[in-house]
């Protein structure tokens, strides 16, 4: 790897291609349950077709979503 950094994000080659970690996609899951957002329509956008496969390179900017959605939401 080079080292190179794009956008205040390393971009190492390690990391294309690794999932997130079976923490952290339980973490987006219990968000996604707790939103009440829809689940096919997040994995879709999220790139994954399961939780488990969500590219480890999108989990941040997945979590940010969720919990900007969580915090605008109304109480029932």
């Amino acid at each position: 790897a080079l080292s190179i950094t794009v956008s205040g994000r390393d971009n190492d080659a390690r990391e294309i291609g690794a999932c997130v970690t079976p923490d952290q996609a339980e973490d987006l899951w219990q968000r996604v349950k707790a939103t009440r957002t829809d689940e096919a329509k997040f994995l879709k956008h999220a790139g994954g077709t399961s939780f488990a496969t969500i590219p480890a390179a999108r989990y941040a900017e997945l979590l940010k979503i969720l919990k900007d959605r969580a915090d605008k939401q109304v109480p029932v």
